[in-house]
């Protein structure tokens, strides 16, 4: 008998410990994972094509301020830098969770060990 597959070990961190002021401007997150590009935006998760085709800004929507991003596994997963949360989805845009874990604080930072 197989045993079943275990998710993904995930890890958070905070790269920035001072909070982030109104009006401050970061570097947008982004990864590339499955023929795609996946950035960030203040609510949003977009996606592309990697030859820039297939725009859609709002690929993901409800994050709250993501700030990280990374994918494995098959999902992307980001951090929720308003909330204090993990979230995640599949690469396809389905089975969205915001808060997939709650980390507490402002992170800044997400790792999959897939």
């Amino acid at each position: 008998m197989c045993a079943a597959p275990q998710p993904p070990k995930l890890s958070a961190r905070s790269r920035h410990p001072s909070p982030r002021r109104s009006g401050e401007t970061l570097a947008a997150p982004s990864v590339v994972g499955s023929g795609h590009i996946y950035w960030a935006n203040d609510y949003n998760i977009g996606r592309a094509n990697l030859n820039g085709t297939g725009v859609d800004q709002k690929f993901i929507t409800g994050a709250s301020n993501p700030d990280a991003m990374t994918a494995g596994s098959g999902y992307l997963y980001w951090a929720n830098w308003g909330t204090g949360t993990i979230g995640r989805a599949n690469l396809n845009g389905t089975g969205v969770s915001q808060a997939l874990l709650t980390v507490g604080g402002r992170r800044r930072g997400v790792a999959v060990n897939a």
